[in-house]
């Protein structure tokens, strides 16, 4: 594009890292915290379990250090810190267990800046290779500008309003943010991800037998 200049306007981005020591420190939680008969309580906002009182451990302290840490970064990055004192802090965060064929539907975190997840457990399908993609859920974050919200709100032509629970998702899709409404991410044991509190997102049905694991997290500035 010969002398056109490109401006981006009201940037929306997703954060992810990978701890380096995922793996001990996913088996201190799965041992410490969710092996425990946990009780799980449900509400307008989840078809699975979540937890918010947990157990203290050591593990749980290097995740909660890292979505701070990262949270530092992004908060740097934004130009936040040098507008304010204090850096970015935890405000709360709890567990999501979800069984076989539960997910989150849309939803925000209202009064928070940043918020985020961070993957425990991620259950293998022990159908095809070819499920594994898709077969554990992916998180999905929706385009909330109105006139993409209003096109193509959770509808498909011929099916009307998504059942989640039942809804077979495309399986090998590529993303492209100039054309499409949702973004999908595949989580991965040892994955944290950090976006805007605002942005709007659901989880998939977990189709595997096993559990699906995850402590998500909301940040304040």
């Amino acid at each position: 594009m010969n002398n056109a200049q490109r401006h981006d306007l009201f940037i929306t981005s997703v954060w992810t890292k990978k701890l380096a020591n995922f793996k001990d420190v996913n088996e201190g939680l799965l041992k410490n915290i969710f092996s425990k008969s946990i009780p799980l309580y449900s509400s307008a906002n989840t078809y699975g379990g979540q937890e918010a009182t947990f157990h203290y451990h050591e593990s749980l302290q290097e995740v909660l250090n890292a979505a701070e840490s990262l949270a530092t970064e992004i908060a740097k990055f934004m130009g936040v810190l040098k507008e304010r004192d204090k850096s970015p802090r935890i405000a709360c965060y709890w567990g999501n267990i979800n069984k076989e064929k539960e997910f989150n539907p849309p939803h925000v975190h209202p009064a928070s800046d940043l918020s985020g997840v961070y993957y425990v457990k991620i259950p293998v399908s022990t159908e095809t290779t070819e499920d594994q993609e898709t077969a554990a859920g992916k998180i999905c974050f929706h385009d909330t500008r109105l006139e993409k919200c209003i096109s193509t709100p959770f509808y498909e032509e011929n099916l009307g309003y998504l059942d989640l629970a039942n809804y077979s998702f495309p399986k090998g899709t590529s993303h492209n943010p100039w054309l499409d409404n949702v973004a999908k991410f595949k989580p991965e044991e040892g994955m944290m991800a950090i976006f805007p509190s605002w942005l709007l997102h659901y989880v998939e049905p977990n189709l595997c037998k096993e559990d699906r694991i995850a402590i998500s997290f909301n940040i304040s500035f």
